[in-house]
């Protein structure tokens, strides 16, 4: 049911500020993703019990042990990607880039292979180097998954659409059930504006990767926290509050949970939570765009304070003009057009007739 005129548009303008994912309808379907069929992505029977207790030290905050458990795992079977990917991720919590990126390609040059140069190409800062071990795993494996995957991450991730989407459509024609090239699907429609689209096959993935071990922690927080946005989107608070409540918040960017949080206490009517939510998300992320519209609107559609909401609509006009996300502009021109409108009504009884 519809809240409001008022709740719909704060909804819109938060949406909008995050990833431009527009209003839509209620879910109807969700788009299941296929299980895996890439060599690559396998797990050997007899590795599967030594990697869960390496993925549980890893959880439990053990990273160094868990690191060393993924490292036995990698020299057993270095053709498997995924014992690469958690190690990566406990070397990057416990090192440099510039460590992470020599000993990925280190054991690359001790375990030649596809596995090996897809793992060197994720470690690298510089897009040329990793597209140059790209290539290499390519002239290894042509029709490898991970390699149009990871050409069509770096292509999308640089704007370069068409190029992305070929590179993804080979990708998903390799290995349709690939979570990597799924993933990066839901958010090339997202970018496209097709949420419920998004949404749908979104939820797909989630279902998914929430039983697949293989999965890495914030992969799974974090597009959680996209079916929140989504589902707030298309007017369905219930499911985002649901997805809110699963992922575990340590794995997202703490700004970008409390501003989720404020949008679904506000579509609840909780005021006083969405208050204190945007005032956890301005704190945290004083720069950003999105907490600040969020106060804005709280202060001039709910709170009624057309004081504060002039001061933060000034707040918003300065952020969105600093800022280069493709939102900025219409971040400013709402700002430009509600401070307007709060002008001539301050100025509407000193101009009436006595």
């Amino acid at each position: 049911m519809r809240r409001g005129s008022r709740s719909i548009t704060a909804r819109r303008a938060v949406l909008a500020a995050v990833c431009a994912l527009g209003a839509g309808c209620t879910i109807t379907t969700v788009i299941p993703v296929p299980e895996g069929t890439s060599t690559y992505d396998q797990i050997p029977a007899g590795l599967a019990a030594e990697f869960r207790a390496a993925r549980v030290r890893f959880l439990a905050g053990d990273t160094a042990q868990a690191r060393a458990g993924f490292e036995r795992l990698m020299e057993a079977a270095p053709g498997t990607v995924p014992f690469g990917i958690w190690w990566q991720e406990c070397e990057a919590e416990l090192s440099d880039p510039d460590t992470l990126r020599r000993r990925s390609e280190e054991h690359t040059a001790l375990h030649p292979g596809v596995a090996g140069d897809i793992l060197a190409a994720r470690a690298q800062a510089d897009p040329i180097a990793a597209e140059i071990w790209i290539a290499r795993a390519e002239v290894r494996d042509p029709d490898c998954v991970w390699v149009h995957h990871a050409r069509a991450f770096l292509a999308a991730r640089d704007g370069r659409l068409d190029e992305a989407r070929l590179a993804l459509e080979r990708a998903l024609a390799a290995d349709p059930g690939h979570l990597p090239s799924r993933r990066l699907e839901v958010r090339m429609l997202a970018r496209d504006g097709l949420s419920e689209a998004a949404r749908m096959r979104l939820a797909g993935w989630v279902a998914r990767a929430a039983e697949d071990p293989r999965v890495l922690p914030t992969d799974l927080a974090e597009a959680r926290l996209d079916l929140a946005l989504l589902s707030l989107g298309a007017e369905d608070p219930g499911d985002a509050e649901d997805q809110l409540d699963a992922l575990d918040p340590q794995y997202v960017e703490a700004w970008r949970y409390s501003a989720a949080r404020a949008c679904v206490a506000q579509e609840r009517g909780d005021l006083q939570a969405a208050r204190r939510h945007v005032e956890d998300a301005r704190a945290l992320a004083p720069r950003q765009v999105l907490p600040a519209v969020q106060e804005a609107l709280l202060f001039d559609d709910h709170e009624r304070d057309p004081f504060r909401a002039r001061a933060a609509w000034s707040v918003v006009r300065e952020l969105a003009a600093q800022s280069d996300e493709f939102s900025s502009a219409f971040e400013t021109l709402r700002a430009r057009v509600r401070i307007e409108r709060i002008d001539a009504a301050a100025e509407a009884p000193a101009q009436s007739p006595r």
